[in-house]
């Protein structure tokens, strides 16, 4: 009888839990999409299930992965998004430390979340600068599982930002590889900003010509978005006019420049520096 007691009390606790998690991850994909509400209203349905378990020590590892995201997300949205603190304001206050606590306890004993609270980290230690924990965790994950192109991507992005160029030239020549030959994961992005990091590491051993040509075909991959204000596009047309500039080609300098200019507001820093190599 005490057996069958503790499994129904187990099979009630796993369909909380995944209820909970179901929620949760419909409203990550809600707020991916920018509708607000609807995740705001998911997060309330995630929580709501979530307090049935949170005292249960079975699950203390799992809901830490669903504590921490929202403790740490629930400032970060206020402090970026400040229109949505009315929708912020629903919830019970959170506490960016705590959350971050939170997600390494997941990251580190989880069974179900463990993969994704490692991710999470890598996102928010690169966001936070704190690029020696977000390259160690993105490397860990990218070694462990070698063929997912988003620990691909991450690993080598942080490369790039912690000015590892041997690394990071290898692991985008990889994805530009893995582009081609149409593995599962490698898209139109992975292959723009692999194209981008090796532009600007060939720039850095003064090899223009050939930082041109990767930094142009970023650019190319950046005309398929509908956002032209991709991350690093507005940063290539500044490069390449640069580039044009040292060579003496002035007229296609003026060209990029123009375009940075065109692409950013006044008071913008390239928008400035730009305008100083126009005069």
């Amino acid at each position: 009888e005490f057996r069958r007691v503790l499994f129904r009390s187990i099979i009630k606790l796993m369909e909380l839990f995944f209820l909970s998690a179901a929620y949760a991850f419909k409203g990550r994909l809600l707020a991916d999409r920018k509708k607000w509400r609807s995740a705001s209203v998911a997060g309330i349905n995630a929580l709501k299930y979530l307090k049935e378990i949170k005292q249960d020590t079975l699950m203390i590892p799992e809901i830490s992965f669903g504590n921490g995201l929202f403790n740490y997300y629930s400032i970060w949205i206020s402090d970026r998004y400040p229109l949505l603190k009315p929708f912020i304001s629903l919830f019970p206050e959170g506490n960016k430390n705590l959350g971050i606590e939170q997600l390494v306890n997941a990251a580190n004993t989880s069974f179900y979340t463990r993969t994704e609270a490692q991710l999470f980290l890598v996102k928010i230690y690169s966001g936070e600068n704190q690029l020696n924990k977000a390259l160690y965790l993105s490397k860990y994950l990218f070694e462990t599982f070698p063929n997912n192109s988003i620990f691909h991507k991450y690993y080598t992005q942080l490369l790039y930002r912690s000015s590892n160029f041997k690394l990071c030239e290898k692991e985008s020549l990889k994805i530009l590889e893995n582009f081609s030959l149409k593995k599962i994961g490698y898209f139109d992005n992975e292959a723009r900003l692999a194209h981008f990091f090796l532009g600007e590491i060939y720039n850095s051993s003064r090899n223009y010509r050939l930082s041109i040509y990767h930094l142009k075909k970023s650019l190319e991959f950046s005309e398929k978005f509908k956002n032209k204000k991709l991350g690093y596009t507005i940063y290539s047309n500044f490069l390449i006019g640069k580039i044009y500039n040292i060579l003496g080609e002035k007229d296609l300098s003026k060209k990029y420049f123009k375009s940075v200019i065109r692409s950013t507001n006044r008071n913008d820093d390239l928008n400035n520096k730009a305008r100083e190599f126009l005069k």
